[in-house]
């Protein structure tokens, strides 16, 4: 599966990004080792962040950032429906996508499984880097996209190639 991510933010009424610490309410009453909570602490650190958006803006935020390496797939739709359980149906969704590509079938697939889980809901998709190929196929199914001065949506480079032969 795909390293699973998240874009950070300012808090309510910062300008500036503060360091997010790790919520200790997830922790309370764990019976994890000290060696358990510091090899997931950056994890622990992605849960607090993400949780902190979701009240800021009202609404869930699910998060899909794959490595370099790491493709959009059919394997993937185990997943999107894994993260989409507790999203209520016909209810406001943000989804952060972060992908160089993949299979465009995967892609329109997944799509239409967010889209069925808002239904009547708006969905806004958050490009913080680029999102190309068949995530870009994924952000056209938004009702919203939201993009900073350097994000990017497109094909992929290595199909953008020419041949020298023709």
């Amino acid at each position: 599966m795909k390293d699973k991510k998240h874009a950070g933010g300012s808090p309510a009424g910062s300008d500036e990004a503060k360091p997010v610490e790790p919520d200790a309410s997830a922790n309370s009453g764990s019976n994890k080792t000290p060696m358990f909570q510091a090899i997931h602490a950056a994890r622990y650190q992605r849960q607090a962040l993400i949780r902190r958006i979701e009240e800021k803006f009202g609404k869930r935020l699910v998060c899909y950032v794959s490595g370099i390496a790491t493709l959009i797939n059919r394997d993937d739709t185990v997943f999107f429906i894994d993260l989409l359980h507790n999203v209520k149906r016909d209810s406001d969704l943000d989804l952060m996508l972060h992908t160089g590509g993949g299979d465009i079938d995967a892609a329109e697939k997944l799509i239409s499984i967010v889209r069925t889980r808002v239904g009547t809901g708006r969905l806004r998709v958050i490009v913080p880097d680029f999102a190309k190929s068949a995530g870009t196929l994924m952000t056209l199914g938004a009702d919203q996209i939201v993009m900073s001065d350097t994000s990017e949506l497109g094909p992929d480079r290595k199909s953008t190639r020419l041949n020298s032969s023709h």
